[in-house]
């Protein structure tokens, strides 16, 4: 190739490096400008009197330590703002340093512009608009807060009481009707809270609120209200920090509420027993049975034994029997302690330890841990220490017994 002929190509290469390059730095620049089109900006502009000259805080309420903050001081006009770029809607709780009366909360979607007006030092007669979710949250909190006061107002006076005693008495029960009227004043202005506000994560607030140390919700009596909610929301607004934590608590009492309980039907159980014949727990209705889960390794589960022992031997012909389930492995072991601890009525196992169909039906994490179980099937005590056996059993037979 003659030189002119390399300069040529030489030049021709040096060309299209650069038109490369600049294709691929207009794509880089287009794919930023997207980038940041797409994260959408929110606006929260404060009219606030009588806070003149005050810093006052804008910070994301989150489980993180280090949320979003930021803060403004208020001009002499009473005018400050904040802009924000949030990736996702969030709660926020605007203050004034080291008052816990100057506070309010809002919930700020990307893209939201809010107008916040408020009088007064402790932001009285808020009002804020561009955001209907904001207003609906402080709405109930200040319902919530002056609850709470008319609440502890009945209550101190209920302990101011210095009548007779049969004075006392009455004025109590009144006390406690009104207290219990105010409470329930409040639970019904938030049932119909949750109904109108069903589509948004501010129905969260209402499901977690106290008066004092009081639920207004309570997971385990008010589990629908939870779990309607977590179902809507998590189909909507996912992303929102406080219905991931809801989701985490709707599932975490779900799998709770499958954990049986005194006053529940007993899950069916059906295991092999020592020779390979299968034994359910089912057959054995009609009797009181005393499910027990234990091993032969586990100590615990052998110090209960003597009492297991005396309990059938004294029950057995009134009508009880034992159903006793091993989380042993070596059928061996499992044997061996049968008759070494001179133990009666139906034993069964899958030798699978913790991976028994048993611990997945039962929901236990220790041994050893008993049901007893009516002659209907359903659970009439749970966990009896073994020196309250006898007296549990007595109790009920005594009581069968009586014509």
């Amino acid at each position: 190739m003659r030189t002119n002929e390399r300069d040529l190509y030489h030049k021709f290469f040096l060309c299209t490096i650069m038109i490369k390059n600049k294709y691929i730095f207009i794509f880089i620049t287009i794919l930023f400008l997207f980038n940041c089109t797409t994260k959408k900006s929110s606006k929260v502009i404060l009219q606030l009197e009588n806070h003149h000259h005050d810093t006052v805080y804008l910070k994301e309420l989150t489980e993180e330590p280090y949320g979003y903050i930021d803060s403004v001081i208020i001009n002499k006009k009473g005018s400050g703002r904040w802009k924000l770029m949030p990736s996702y809607p969030a709660f926020y709780s605007v203050y004034v340093k080291n008052d816990k009366k100057q506070t309010f909360t809002l919930f700020i979607r990307p893209g939201d512009y809010i107008h916040v007006k408020a009088a007064g030092k402790n932001f009285d007669s808020l009002v804020i608009e561009g955001s209907p979710e904001s207003e609906e949250i402080n709405k109930l909190l200040k319902r919530r807060n002056e609850t709470a006061k008319e609440f502890f107002a009945w209550i101190d006076s209920l302990h101011a009481l210095s009548d007779t005693v049969a004075e006392a008495s009455k004025k109590a029960h009144r006390y406690d009707s009104l207290i219990s009227a105010c409470f329930q004043r409040h639970r019904e202005y938030s049932i119909d809270f949750l109904e109108r506000n069903r589509y948004s994560p501010v129905a969260i607030v209402a499901l977690q609120q106290y008066i004092g140390d009081r639920p207004v919700f309570d997971l385990r009596n008010d589990f629908d209200y939870f779990n309607r909610i977590d179902s809507i929301l998590m189909s909507r607004d996912s992303t929102v920090e406080t219905v991931q934590f809801l989701h985490k608590q709707v599932d975490y009492f779900r799998a709770v509420r499958k954990i049986p309980d005194v006053g529940n039907k007993a899950p069916g159980l059906s295991l092999p027993d020592t020779t390979g014949k299968i034994i359910s727990l089912e057959s054995l209705k009609g009797k009181y049975v005393l499910l027990h889960f234990w091993a032969s390794f586990n100590s615990a589960s052998r110090a209960y034994h003597p009492w297991l022992k005396r309990a059938w031997w004294k029950y057995h012909w009134k009508g009880f029997d034992l159903y006793a389930v091993s989380l042993d492995r070596s059928r061996q072991a499992w044997v061996n302690a049968i008759r070494q601890d001179g133990l009666m009525g139906y034993h069964v196992s899958d030798l699978k330890m913790w991976n028994s169909i048993a611990v997945n039906q039962y929901h236990f994490t220790e041994l050893p841990v008993n049901y007893l179980i009516n002659p209907d099937g359903v659970i009439v005590y749970k966990s009896i220490p073994a020196e309250k056996l006898d007296e549990v059993l007595n109790k009920i037979f005594t009581q069968t017994s009586r014509p």
